[in-house]
C-alpha cells in the first residue's frame, strides 16, 4: 500500500477539522497511488475523498450517482468548500480568528 498519500491525506483532513464532523481513511478502497477517505460534512452528508498523484477528487455518497465527472482540486480546502457551503463558512470564520490572534500577540 502507499503510505504516502495516505499519510498526506490523513494529515490534510486533520488540519481542516474546524470544518469537517469526522473523518476515516477507508483501508479496504486505498490502492497504490490513491488513498481514500470518508468525511462526514456539516450538512449530515458523507463525502468520499479521494487523494492521488492528480490531486483531490470527491464523490458524494449520500447522492445518487448521476454519472456527472466531478473535478479534481489541487487543495483539499477548495473541494471542500466546493461540497460543503458550512465548510466555506467555517474556514472564514477560522481565518479571522487566527488573524484577530496574530493582532492581538503583536500588540
Amino acid at each position: 500500500m502507499d503510505n504516502f498519500h495516505k499519510t498526506e491525506l490523513a494529515k490534510a483532513l486533520s488540519e481542516v477539522h474546524y470544518g469537517i464532523v469526522a473523518f476515516r481513511i477507508d483501508e479496504a478502497a486505498c490502492n497504490p497511488g490513491v488513498a481514500v477517505a470518508l468525511v462526514d460534512l456539516m450538512e449530515q452528508r458523507q463525502i468520499r475523498v479521494e487523494l492521488s498523484n492528480r490531486g483531490y477528487k470527491a464523490v458524494d455518497t449520500t447522492e445518487p450517482d448521476n454519472g456527472n465527472e466531478t473535478p479534481t482540486f489541487e487543495m483539499l480546502e477548495s473541494l471542500l468548500s466546493h461540497f460543503s457551503p458550512m465548510f466555506k463558512a467555517r474556514q472564514s470564520e477560522e481565518l479571522m480568528t487566527r488573524l484577530f490572534r496574530l493582532q492581538d500577540d503583536s500588540e
